[in-house]
C-alpha cells in the first residue's frame, strides 16, 4: 500500500534522482542548470510548485507527485506524477501503470479532502494513449490538446491535458477508499 507525504529534505536523493533521469529531462526545463539542489523548498520555490513524495510498503521513496498552477480563486490545480525507474511498468513506462491508479487516488484524496478544490488537471504527452485511457477510466475528462507545447526528446511534441471535477471525484473515489 501506498502513502503521501509532504516532501522533506531526506526526500533529496530522490527529487535527484528523478530530476537526473533522462526520461524527465525535458519536463525540468525550468529549473536553471547551473543550480545546486541545496534544499526542497528552493526546488519548489524554483518550480513554482508543492511537492509529495510516494511512499511504499516498506518506506521506500517511490516517486513523487507535483501540484502547481493554483487558480487565484484557489478552486483549480494542476498535478501529476512521476516515479522512479524501477517502479516503471516495462510496457508503460514512465507512468508505473502498475501504481497509477493508486498514485491518482492518493493526489486527489489529498487535493479534494483537505481543500476546496473544485477542479484537478494533469498534463502529458498526447502520444501516450495508455493515460489518456487510465485518467478516462477514473473519472477525468480531456480538457484540451496543446499543439507542440513542450519540447521533449529533441523534438516539439503535442500535450494533452484532462481534469476531474469535484462531482466526478465524489462519485467515483469518495466509494472506492
Amino acid at each position: 500500500m501506498l502513502s503521501l507525504r509532504r516532501s522533506e529534505p531526506e526526500d533529496l536523493p530522490l527529487l535527484y534522482a528523478v530530476y537526473r533521469d533522462p526520461a524527465y529531462k525535458e519536463f525540468f526545463r525550468r529549473v536553471p542548470k547551473n543550480w545546486r539542489r541545496s534544499d526542497v523548498a528552493r526546488f519548489e520555490e524554483l518550480l513554482n510548485c508543492h511537492l509529495y513524495t510516494f511512499v511504499g510498503p516498506a518506506s521506500e521513496q517511490l516517486g513523487f507527485v507535483v501540484v502547481s498552477d493554483l487558480d487565484a480563486y484557489g478552486f483549480s490545480v494542476a498535478t501529476g506524477f512521476l516515479l522512479l525507474a524501477q517502479y516503471h511498468d516495462a510496457r508503460y513506462p514512465p507512468t508505473g501503470n502498475k501504481y497509477a491508479f493508486e498514485c491518482t487516488k492518493l493526489i486527489l484524496n489529498h487535493l479534494f479532502l483537505h481543500t476546496t478544490l473544485h477542479k484537478a488537471s494533469m498534463r502529458f504527452l498526447a502520444e501516450r494513449k495508455d493515460i489518456e485511457h487510465s485518467l478516462g477510466m477514473g473519472g477525468f475528462h480531456v480538457e484540451a490538446t496543446y499543439k507542440e507545447a513542450i519540447f521533449f526528446n529533441g523534438k516539439w511534441e503535442d500535450e494533452t491535458e484532462m481534469a476531474i471535477l469535484r462531482p466526478k471525484y465524489e462519485e467515483i473515489y469518495l466509494c472506492r477508499s
